[in-house]
Formats: structure tokens, C-alpha cells, sequence
């Protein structure tokens, strides 16, 4: 029982600092899966366009991650 309190007592500071990088680490954990959440990027443009009319089709487009999504809108927003 000597032996366990006399290296505790000879180590004290390396096993504080090991509990803190494991605490810290640990509250670190959920902060960087974080990082990883899907970034919306839209794009508008037109699809279809002739001489006589301008813009026909107008469509906004949106990616999140590798799933994207298109829908149409009124050919004034388009770009």
C-alpha cells in the first residue's frame, strides 16, 4: 500500500495532466463531428433559353453533400 502512495505521490503532476487531456479530449469529441455538417451551395441559372423569348426554364439548384435538389422558379430570379 506504500508502494501505490509513494508513486501516486512521485507522479502526481504527469496523472493530473493525463486526466485533463482526457477530459479535454473528451469534451473536444462532439465539437469536431461538428465540422462535418452538410453545407448548403445553391446555385439559380437558366436552363432553357431562345432568342424570342429570353429565359424559359429557370431553376435553382441546391447540394448537400452528395444529394442535391432542383426545383424551378419564376424566370425574373434568374440570374
Amino acid at each position: 500500500m506504500k508502494k501505490i502512495k509513494s508513486v501516486l505521490s512521485r507522479h502526481r503532476l504527469m496523472i493530473n495532466v493525463l486526466a485533463l487531456v482526457f477530459v479535454l479530449g473528451t469534451l473536444a469529441g462532439p465539437a469536431a463531428a461538428d465540422e462535418f455538417e452538410l453545407i448548403e451551395a445553391c446555385e439559380t441559372g437558366c436552363t432553357h433559353w431562345n432568342s424570342v423569348n429570353g429565359c424559359v426554364y429557370c431553376q435553382k439548384c441546391c447540394t448537400y453533400g452528395d444529394y442535391y435538389n432542383c426545383k424551378q422558379i419564376a424566370n425574373n430570379q434568374c440570374s
